[in-house]
Formats: C-alpha cells, structure tokens, sequence
C-alpha cells in the first residue's frame, strides 16, 4: 500500500506547490556575452531565455524533492508507529478496535501477560495430595527347557519347553518428606506367590494382573539413628535370600525397623534391628496364622576394598497347618492357597482327616555376605560372597537344616557390563516351609541344585541373561536319583 501512495502523493503536492512556488520565485534576468558581463540589475523589461527557464524548473524539482522527503520520512515514521500498535494488540488480552486513532503521545498500552498460576496451582494440589510420583518396572520374556526329568522315577519323562513372560509396573509417591506410597501390579497366577512369570499357554486367554503390592512407609530420614514402619503388602525390608523367601514374594502386614549409626571411621559402621507380623491367612473362626519374626544386621568396614555383613533372623510361623489344606488348589480358582504342592513331610489328622505337617516350623536364619570392590579401579567387577544357612528348631526329626552358596561378579548398571554368578543349594526335608522358598527350584527341600548364569547388559535397561540347573533329591528310596537338566534364557527391559 505504501509503494502505491507515495507516486500519487508525490504528483499531487507536486502539482499544488508549482503555482506557489512560481509565484513565490520573482524573475531573474541574465544576460550572456562573450564579456562575461555582470548581470543588469534592471530586468523588469527583459524577455526569459532558455537558461532562466532551466533554472526555475530546477528550483521547482528540488523544492518538489525536499517536500517528497518529508513526505517520505512523515510515512515511514507513521508506518513505525503502526507495527509497533499492532504488536502491542497481538500481546495483550483484548485486542482495540482498528478504526481506533492512536495520538503520538498516547501512554504505553498496557499488555496482560499470559500466566500458568491456575495450571501451578492444579500441579502443587496433586503433589501435595499425591506426592512426587515414580513409575518403574520390567518387562520380561523367557524361554525354559526342562531335561532328563523325573528324578527318581523308574522311567524318564520327555522333555519340556514352554514361553513365559513376566510385567511388573510400580507408581509411587512421596507425601511430605517422611510418608510415601506405592502400589504395584504384576502379571502370574493368583495362587502362586513365589511368581510372577506366566506361561504362554490356555488358548490365547488374557493373562492374569494382580496387586503386587500397596502400602504405606513412613521414614524419619534422621542421622545417627534412623525409624521406619511399613504397613500393607510390601517387599520384605530385613535381609533375605531365596533360601526362605522367593524374591517375587512380597508379604503382608506390618513391619519395623530402627537404624543406627555405629562410627563412621571404625569397623563397626551399623546396627540395624528389623521386626515383622505378617498375617497369611485370616481365619473367622479359630486363631489366625501368622508369621512373627526379628532380625539383626551389622555392616563392618574391614578395609578401603572389603565390607562384611552378618544377619541373624528367627521366624516363627503361627497356625501352621492352614497350609497343607490350601495346596494343589485348582488354578482358576482365585487366593484359594497355592497351585503346587509341598516338599515337607504332611500326614492326615485322624481326628479331623485333614492333611497337616508333621513339624511345626520356628527357623533361624544366619545370612554372612562378604564384598570385594574388584579388580581394577572402573567398579566394573564387584565381587559378593554369601553363605546363608538356616536351621528348624521345631522338626520332628533330624532333616532341619540347610544352607545355600553364592558366588557373585560383575555389576548390572551400565551397557556393556557383564555378571557371572554360580549357586550351590542342599536343603533338608523339614527345614522351612516350601511354599514359600525359591520357585525356580524344581523342588524346594530334599533337594541339591547347582546353578550358574551369565548376564549381559546390552543397553542399560536392556538385559540379557541365560542360565544353567542341575536338580536332583537329596534323598531317596528309589534305586536310580537323575539329574533334572533345567535351562533358562531371559530377555527383560526395565524402567
């Protein structure tokens, strides 16, 4: 628009200044001659020539010229002033009507910002509400063999192959700065809590998702000594191993802990003091059963590389014969007590003509690890040495004992980092309940497994591992007692 007006404002003010300045410009006489005369100062009388008309439309376009400037310099100052009004429109809440005029010394319009304060506002209700929220968990494929199997059978047993997957997704939350929360789902059967593995199988139904966990934890985070208090379904907080509890296993009830700070320069660093009371099965009529137990954990600093940690635990398990009436349950049917069956040695009551162990179970537990920082000083090959030994001192016979041993190298935290780890496991009849000790043992007491794995971490939530059983009764009547041949291939992602 402003390339097409200036022409015509140009020609327009070009053509009402030319009578004006004429008129304005009195007549100029110059005389020329071969003398370079000065010029008479009477020319009222004499005609124009062609030099005085030259000159006088000389006059005329430069008078034109300084007024197309200040046309020119007038436009462009307008031309400012209106980009800057339209930015002033586009930022502010209400945008002026276009026809409004705009004088030049008009105030600074006044722009209403933006603002989040409602969306701010919305955030701070939910985290005070909800606390700071974490979403974590792994998704696992498997692949399983099973080789040579029947142990003591007088025949073998064919192979067998099977897919399982397993999905765990926790979210949790801080409430202030000593409460937070969590809740976690995860995939297996409903009568199974020593896994959460499913098997790829039953027709292409869906699979099973359960509560895993839910509870409540409250922490006073204090230096020298330290509280904490569980309530709900949780991970066990005192030390444990496979060899009484699966690690897929999250118990129920209350628990507490009290934490407290040794030295920080002596051998003795920590003490920690850890009880529980874990219903299992909540009965209306008759006492409940119910696990009571303690531990106590010292953490030693033997050296700059070497740290050494000694746990002794007791359990002690309340009402104990709920669980031989609850297992080999039908698998469709929910928290009805465990799909599988018991290694421990069960009789039927006469007088009820139920089945029930034949010992009660109130077991020690001495758990000693010992840990090296590894060679090299990248922390890559951290090595872990853990013998775990527990004795039942309510058997009603000599099979009470049992004892598991590990060795561990390697970390599993960055790509590229590699873990080998070898276990040899031998566990009497009688001592601990087999419900709830390791699933991936084909059978839990009287039994001897070896076992050695490799895993590799092939981005940092990425990890491979493979691993190798070889299972067989630890004791028997029958002339021949094989070795099970068992094979495990995992792929899991975690987040």
């Amino acid at each position: 628009m402003r390339q097409l007006s200036l022409p015509l404002i140009v020609i327009v003010v070009g053509l009402a200044a030319t009578p004006a300045i004429a008129a304005q410009q009195p007549p100029v006489s110059l005389s020329i001659n071969n003398s370079s005369a000065a010029p008479s100062k009477d020319t009222s009388s004499a005609p124009l020539t062609g030099t005085t008309e030259v000159d006088m439309l000389r006059g005329e376009v430069e008078a034109l010229r300084a007024i197309v400037d200040r046309q020119s310099r007038l436009l462009d100052e307008l031309d400012r002033r209106l980009q800057a009004v339209t930015s002033t429109n586009s930022e502010a809440a209400t945008v002026a009507s276009p026809t409004a005029a705009v004088p030049e010394d008009a105030a600074p319009v006044a722009v209403q910002k933006p603002t989040d304060e409602a969306l701010e506002k919305k955030v701070d209700e939910f985290v005070r509400r909800w606390g700071k929220l974490r979403l974590t968990g792994d998704i696992q494929a498997r692949y399983e063999g099973f080789f040579n199997q029947g142990f003591d059978l007088p025949v073998d047993v064919p192979a067998r192959n099977r897919l399982r997957v397993r999905v765990r997704a926790q979210l949790a939350g801080d409430i202030g700065s000593n409460f937070d929360w969590g809740i976690r789902l995860a995939s297996g059967s409903f009568n199974n809590p020593i896994s959460s593995q499913q098997s790829l199988t039953d027709f292409y139904n869906r699979k099973p998702i359960g509560i895993d966990r839910a509870y409540l934890h409250f922490d006073t985070k204090s230096d020298g000594t330290n509280l904490e208090l569980w309530m709900g379904k949780f991970e066990a907080p005192w030390k444990r191993t496979a060899l009484t509890f699966d690690e897929d296993l999250q118990p129920e009830g209350l628990a507490q802990s009290l934490w407290v700070d040794v030295s920080k320069d002596g051998l003795l660093r920590s003490v920690e003091f850890t009880a529980w009371q874990l219903p299992y099965r909540e009965r209306a009529i008759g006492a409940d059963a119910v696990l009571f137990g303690g531990q106590v954990l010292t953490d030693w600093k033997l050296s700059e590389n070497w740290g050494l940690t000694l746990a002794g635990t007791f359990h002690d398990f309340e009402q104990v014969n709920v669980i031989p009436v609850a297992v080999a349950v039908a698998p469709g049917v929910v928290n009805a007590g465990f799909e599988y069956g018991t290694t421990n040695t069960v009789v039927i009551n006469p007088f009820t003509n139920l089945p029930e162990y034949r010992s009660d179970y109130r077991v020690i537990d001495a758990i000693v690890e010992l840990r090296n920082a590894g060679p090299g000083k990248d922390g890559r090959w951290p090595i872990v040495l853990r013998a775990d030994w527990i004795h039942n001192t309510s058997a009603f016979n000599n099979q009470k004992d049992g004892g598991q041993l590990e060795a561990i190298i390697g970390r599993r935290q960055e790509q590229g980092d590699w873990s080998f780890d070898y276990s040899f496991w031998k566990v009497e009849r009688e001592a601990f309940p087999s419900v709830f000790m390791d699933s991936e043992m084909l059978i839990q007491t009287n039994s001897v497994t070896h076992s050695a794995r490799a895993r590799y971490m092939l981005r940092k939530q990425v990890e491979f591992a493979w691993r190798y059983f070889a299972h067989r009764r630890l004791a028997t009547t029958a002339a021949d007692n094989r070795w099970t041949n068992h094979l495990q291939f995992d792929v899991q992602y975690r987040f």
